[in-house]
C-alpha cells in the first residue's frame, strides 16, 4: 500500500522534470546557431598570441557583441567559430571600455542567424537561465543555473556597475557570451566571475558569475554600432538613496526612486524643472533601485538625447523629459557656480546643498560634485557625494564662510567633518593657501 501511494507521487515530480529538460534543448538548439567562439590574436613583440572569448549575433548586418575586455587588444585577425564549425573572420567595429562592450562586423560572406534579444526587467531571483559560451576553449559549451540575484554592484570600485548575479558556471572564455532566458532569449552578457582571491588567475568558476543585463547593454551597443564608440551625455544633478526615514518624511510610497539632492543652475535638468527634494523612480522606463544605476542609464544616452523621467513630488508623480548635454557642457556650469577660488582644497569641486538627512534633519553644506583622483583630498578618503558640513568644528553652509577661512586659516592641513549616506566622518587634508 505505502509503495502504491509513493508512486504515483514519484512521478509527479519526474514527469516536470523531464519536459522540463526537453524544453531546454528546443530553446538552447535554437540559440546555438547564433553564439560564436572567439580567437583574438594579438602581437607582443615579435610573437603572436591566441585568446579566447565568446559573442553572439546581434542583428542582420552581421554584428557581434563581446566583451570589450576579450577584444581590445586584438590586432586584425579575430577568428568566429559558429556551431556548425564554420569560421569567419571578424573585425573590430566598437568598443567601450566604461561598460566592457565591444562590436565586431563579420565579413560580408559570412551570413549568420541572429539571436533573439529578450529583456531582463521582468526577471526575478531563482529565474532559471543558460550561459552558452567558450571556456578554456570548450566551444558551444552550456551551463545551467539561476538568477541568484539582481542589480549586483560595487564589484568594482572605479566605475559603477549594475549586474545579474548567477551560479550557471561561468569560467575564462565564457566572456561575452549570452546569458538566455528559458525562451531563448538574450537577456545579458556574460562578463566576469567572482573569485575569493584577485590574485588568483586559475580557471576555477566559484559558482558566482556577473552578466551585463541587457537592457544596459543595448543603448551602448546601438552607439557602437552607428559611431564605433560611446559618446555620454549628462543632465546636471545629483542624487542620493533614500532612507526608510526620509521615505516616510516624503510620503513616499514605492520601493524605488533615488532623492534629487542638487540640480546645478542652468543645467538640462534645471530648465526642465527637476527640483533639489525630487523623487526620480525612473529612467526612460527603467526602475531606479540603487545609485549606481543613474549614472549608467542617463550616460547611455548621447547628448541630444531626450531622457524621460518619472519623479515623485508633493505626493503626486511627474513626468518631465530632459534634454542630456555633453560632459564639457556641464562641466562648464560646475565651474561657474562652484565659486572655486573660494576652495581651500585643491582638485576638488564644491556646491552649495540644503536637503534632508537620513533622519529627516535640515542638512546643510557643499557637496563634492567632482574630484581629481590624484589630489589629496581624494587621497585621504573625500568621495563625489560628500557633504562638507564642518570644517575645524566651525559649520560650513555658505561659499562665503569657505572663502573667510581659507583667507584667515594659517594652518597646512584642517580637520572637516562631512556627511556620507547619512554617516558623519572625519578627515584631515590639506589646505590651498593660494
Amino acid at each position: 500500500m505505502k509503495s502504491s501511494i509513493m508512486n504515483p507521487l514519484l512521478n509527479l515530480f519526474l514527469i516536470p522534470i523531464f519536459l522540463l529538460a526537453s524544453n531546454h534543448s528546443s530553446y538552447i538548439e535554437k540559440v546555438l546557431p547564433s553564439v560564436v567562439s572567439l580567437t583574438i590574436y594579438t602581437h607582443n613583440g615579435y610573437q603572436s598570441q591566441e585568446s579566447l572569448g565568446t559573442g553572439f549575433v546581434y542583428n542582420d548586418q552581421g554584428i557581434i557583441v563581446t566583451n570589450a575586455h576579450v577584444v581590445k587588444s586584438a590586432s586584425n585577425k579575430i577568428i568566429a567559430t559558429f556551431s556548425n564549425n564554420k569560421n569567419c573572420f571578424a573585425t573590430l567595429q566598437g568598443l567601450d571600455e566604461e561598460t566592457d562592450i565591444a562590436t565586431l562586423k563579420l565579413e560580408p560572406n559570412c551570413p549568420a542567424p541572429k539571436a533573439k534579444i529578450g529583456s531582463d526587467e521582468s526577471l526575478r531571483i531563482g529565474d532559471q537561465v543558460i550561459a552558452i559560451g567558450n571556456p578554456l576553449g570548450l566551444s558551444q559549451t552550456v551551463t545551467q543555473g539561476i538568477v541568484s540575484s539582481l542589480h549586483r554592484d560595487g564589484i568594482f570600485p572605479d566605475k559603477p556597475s549594475d549586474f545579474i548575479q548567477t551560479d550557471a558556471a561561468i569560467n575564462p572564455g565564457n566572456s561575452g557570451g549570452p546569458l538566455i532566458n528559458q525562451k531563448g532569449e538574450v537577456i545579458g552578457i556574460n562578463t566576469a566571475f567572482i573569485t575569493s582571491n584577485p590574485e588568483d588567475h586559475s580557471p576555477s568558476n566559484s559558482g558566482m558569475g556577473l552578466a551585463i543585463p541587457i537592457s544596459t547593454a543595448t543603448p551602448i551597443i546601438e552607439q557602437l554600432i552607428k559611431n564605433g564608440s560611446v559618446t555620454r551625455g549628462y543632465v546636471g544633478l545629483m542624487v542620493q538613496e533614500l532612507s526608510h526615514s526620509l521615505a516616510n518624511y516624503f510620503d513616499f510610497p514605492l520601493d524605488h526612486g533615488l532623492l534629487v539632492t542638487n540640480v546645478v543652475p542652468k543645467s538640462p535638468a534645471a530648465q526642465a524643472g527637476i527640483k533639489e527634494g525630487d523623487i526620480i523612480t525612473q529612467i526612460n522606463q527603467q526602475k531606479l533601485l540603487n545609485i549606481t544605476q543613474f549614472p549608467l542609464f542617463v550616460s547611455s544616452n548621447p547628448p541630444g538625447s531626450e531622457i524621460n523621467l518619472s519623479l515623485w513630488r508633493l505626493g503626486k508623480t511627474t513626468k518631465m523629459v530632459v534634454t542630456s548635454a555633453p560632459e564639457a557642457e556641464i562641466t562648464d556650469l560646475i565651474h561657474q557656480n562652484s565659486k572655486s577660488n573660494a576652495n581651500p582644497f585643491n582638485g576638488v569641486t564644491l556646491s552649495k546643498v540644503d536637503a534632508r538627512s537620513h533622519d529627516n534633519k535640515p542638512l546643510k553644506g557643499l557637496q563634492v560634485i567632482n574630484i581629481a583622483p590624484d589630489c589629496e583630498a581624494f587621497i585621504e578618503g573625500l568621495v563625489i557625494n560628500d557633504i562638507i558640513t564642518h570644517i575645524n568644528d566651525s559649520p560650513i553652509n555658505e561659499f562665503d564662510q569657505l572663502s573667510l577661512f581659507k583667507d584667515n586659516s594659517q594652518q597646512m592641513h584642517a580637520k572637516i567633518t562631512i556627511n556620507r549616506q547619512g554617516q558623519k566622518r572625519f578627515l584631515a587634508i590639506r589646505l590651498n593657501h593660494e
